[in-house]
């Protein structure tokens, strides 16, 4: 781009491409102005779109299938014992959490309409639990010791419409790593 000829009012660009010449006449201030704005609204748009790239992508990671775990085949393990990893059971008959669970480290595990009835107590000591998801069960109350052992692991906790009587203040009050605490519908 050679700027070439400029009068009082206007500035104008001469562009040479082979065989043609573009001239582009604008107002100094009008078009720098317009171009701020537009450079805005880039970078705008850019930002959204990878906001809207990155949370696409994790709700993909979360519909991953895994494999059948050992326990219960109609459930899915990320890993084989003795580190089971990721468990995902939904819609599985389990009225109790299985115990390989427990004897296994296990880092986010997905309990949904498996008809659990009760938690027993200590009984996720030694998982490392970080995520815990338990909804959509006829689950009445969450004894004060449920969650020993998961102090300084659980960061997570999501007790969505189940039919808790009470909120397990007890429970997780030593959660010190807890984040987020979902009670929705509960």
């Amino acid at each position: 781009m050679l700027p070439q000829r400029q009068n009082k009012d206007y500035d104008c660009i001469h562009i040479l491409i082979p065989n043609k010449l573009i001239v582009i006449r604008f107002n100094g201030r009008m078009i720098l102005g317009s171009l701020v704005k537009l450079g805005y609204v880039l970078v705008t748009v850019s930002v959204l779109l990878m906001i809207w790239v990155s949370l696409s992508q994790g709700r993909e990671m979360e519909v991953v299938q895994y494999p059948p775990c050992v326990f219960n085949p109609l459930c899915s393990c990320s890993k084989a014992v003795p580190d089971l990893g990721i468990v995902y059971c939904q819609d599985v008959p389990l009225p109790r959490i299985p115990p390989p669970i427990n004897s296994s480290k296990v880092f986010m595990l997905h309990l949904e309409n498996i008809g659990l009835r009760s938690i027993e107590p200590y009984f996720l000591q030694a998982t490392g639990l970080y995520r815990l998801e338990i909804s959509h069960n006829p689950l009445p109350d969450i004894p004060s010791e449920a969650f020993v052992g998961l102090e300084r692991s659980l960061w997570e906790l999501e007790l969505q419409h189940n039919q808790l009587m009470s909120v397990p203040s007890r429970a997780i009050r030593h959660l010190q790593k807890l984040r987020r605490l979902d009670l929705t519908g509960t």
